[in-house]
């Protein structure tokens, strides 16, 4: 192998590996989103638990 086909081929894997970085940081980036869509499902449910657990309190109050 000459040396301008050890360049070619070192660009080549170079090139490869950023394919491969890149696709891995896509996998990671939609996992973040899918834990921070499951993570803001639970605030509203904490919310809604809070409220609901707020009017009972007061309700409680009131009798």
């Amino acid at each position: 192998m000459n040396s301008l086909q050890y360049r070619y081929s070192g660009e080549l894997n170079f090139e490869d590996n950023l394919c491969k970085e890149r696709r891995m940081d896509q996998r990671l980036r939609k996992k973040d989103s899918q834990r921070n869509q499951l993570l803001e499902e639970d605030y509203k449910k904490l919310d809604r638990l809070c409220s609901i657990t707020l009017q009972f309190v007061e309700e409680n109050k009131k009798n």
